[in-house]
């Protein structure tokens, strides 16, 4: 009875004063043209609804008139006398609570389980992604993983549909990764660039001091010339690690205020 609570949750599991009527399709109901279309359409985008006893208006998806307890019978139908319309009984405990409630208030039953008791409750579940067998038992597990599991419960998906959702795994971890060693790599070139900067920035800063001390040398042009190239090739190294917004911000708030 436990696994039960782990399959695919519908709202007729959870009430239990009311259930939610199966709807039934016409065959021809595609069929249909011009005004009925049209009226089919209106009555899709209303977000409410008038109910027939009362009169007042209602959410367009509502089992019950949240007013006068009315139920609509195209939508629903009472399946317990003993409890009201808004009423469900815990399964544990036996006392009565509102449908709309997620846990007990008297013994804390869930009557939506969370993650973590549907990983931890039920048959166990197993998935091999690139050679690596991950359990929902499993105490520790990465959070793609997790949610993958958590998702082949609460559907009850089939092989095939598992192996569907294995395969959109594989693809999202090469994205992944792939993603990683390209962001590895920018980082790689913006230090490199920071550093050429600095150098070169150096270089620079004698030759000013140089000028103050008034060392007018033929010798000492060469301090700029070569922080000037260092200079050069550490920004190409920094265009290749930035995004433009980042470049932008760090000519703004560095650069410029150093040099100039």
């Amino acid at each position: 009875m436990e696994e039960d609570r782990f399959k695919k949750i519908e709202e007729q599991e959870i009430i239990s004063g009311i259930v939610r009527k199966k709807e039934e399709k016409d065959r021809f109901e595609h069929i249909e043209t011009g005004d009925q279309d049209i009226k089919e359409k209106e009555i899709k985008e209303k977000k409410y609804f008038e109910c027939p006893k009362c009169k007042r208006n209602n959410p367009i998806d509502s089992l019950y008139c949240i007013y006068c307890g009315y139920v609509f019978p195209d939508k629903a139908e009472k399946v317990d006398k003993e409890l009201e319309v808004y009423e469900i009984r815990c399964p544990s405990c036996g006392k009565t609570g509102n449908r709309n409630q997620k846990r007990c208030i008297w013994c804390g039953y869930s009557f939506v389980p969370d993650e973590e008791e549907i990983l931890r409750k039920g048959s166990p579940v197993e998935i091999t992604v690139d050679g690596v067998k991950y359990s929902s038992k499993d105490p520790y597990l990465p959070e793609y993983i997790k949610k993958a599991l958590i998702r082949i419960k609460k559907e009850n998906m089939k092989p095939e549909e598992i192996e569907k959702l294995v395969n959109e795994i594989k693809v999202k971890k090469a994205e992944a990764s792939f993603k990683i060693e390209r962001d590895i790599e920018k980082r790689k070139h913006a230090i490199r660039g920071f550093i050429l900067m600095a150098v070169g920035g150096i270089f620079v800063s004698i030759f000013r001091f140089l000028i103050l001390s008034n060392n007018l040398s033929v010798w000492i042009y060469i301090f700029p010339v070569i922080g000037t190239i260092l200079i050069i090739i550490g920004m190409i190294n920094l265009s290749f690690g930035l995004n433009s917004s980042e470049i932008e911000e760090f000519t703004s708030r560095f650069f410029w205020r150093w040099w100039i």
